[in-house]
Parts: C-alpha cells; structure tokens; sequence
C-alpha cells in the first residue's frame, strides 16, 4: 500500500511540475536509477549478513527474524517496480514529449526521475532503520550475555 502511495504521490508531483513547465532528462534518470541500484545493493547486503545466531531468546530471535524478512521484501519490491517504471520510460517513452490532457501535462521522464527519488528517500530512511535494527540486536545479544 505505501509503494502505491509513493507512486501515486511521484505522479500527483510530476503532473503538477510538468503542467508548470519542468521537464524530466534521461541523463539524470538514468544516473539517479544508478545510485539507487548501489543503495539497493548495499542495503541488502546488510539485510542478508545479519548474524542472530547469537540471540538466545527464541522469542526476540523470531522476530527480528520476520522483521528482516519483511524488510527484504519491501526492498525488493520497491526496486523491482521502479526498474519497471525505469525500463518503460526509457525504452517506450524516451523520445516522446510530455503529454497535455486539458490543463494538465505529464512528463514521463520526470515521473520516473520523481519514482525514482522517492524510492531512493525511502531506501536511505530505512537503511537508518537498519543500522538501529542492528544496534538492538547487539544490544540484546549483549544483554543475553551479562545474564
């Protein structure tokens, strides 16, 4: 549901900056697809490394257990969603000009410039939730270990 309230509010974005005059640049999507790749990748090297073998609470360990799962695939939801959104502009829509429709005008580049900033915010947000994450989970296995 968050992933459609994010494309939906790139699209909202993009209308209203296109009718305005701003136009997207294939040069800067295509760098921007490019960082967010690296923050994917980095991300989920993150995810995947997480060592809870030290966690002794069966409990505590379930949880970040499904919390990091849930986590991954959101990540690779929104990655593969934006490569779509990606892919489709810059293969179908790269020589077309923005599209007027009454008042209002749509840029497909700069929809897919905005899909892909609001997708890099949004991995960078929870890459902080990460680096918490892994600082409770140090903290737990610490405690574990003073008992």
């Amino acid at each position: 549901m968050k992933l459609i309230i994010r494309i939906l509010l790139a699209l909202i974005i993009s209308v209203g900056l296109s009718t305005i005059g701003v136009r997207g640049n294939a040069n800067i999507l295509q760098t921007l697809f490019t960082i967010l790749g690296i923050v994917f990748s980095i991300v989920m090297s993150l995810l995947v490394t997480f060592d809870l073998s030290e966690i002794l609470n069966t409990k505590t360990r379930k949880r970040i257990r499904v919390s990091i799962a849930s986590t991954m695939k959101n990540f690779v939801l929104d990655f593969a969603v934006t490569a779509l959104f990606f892919i489709v502009v810059s293969v179908a829509f790269s020589k077309t000009p923005p599209i007027a429709i009454k008042r209002l005008t749509i840029d497909a580049q700069l929809t897919g410039m905005l899909i892909t900033i609001i997708s890099l915010g949004y991995e960078v947000y929870n890459f902080w939730k990460i680096q918490k994450l892994k600082v409770d989970i140090e903290e737990q296995v610490l405690s574990e270990k003073q008992k």
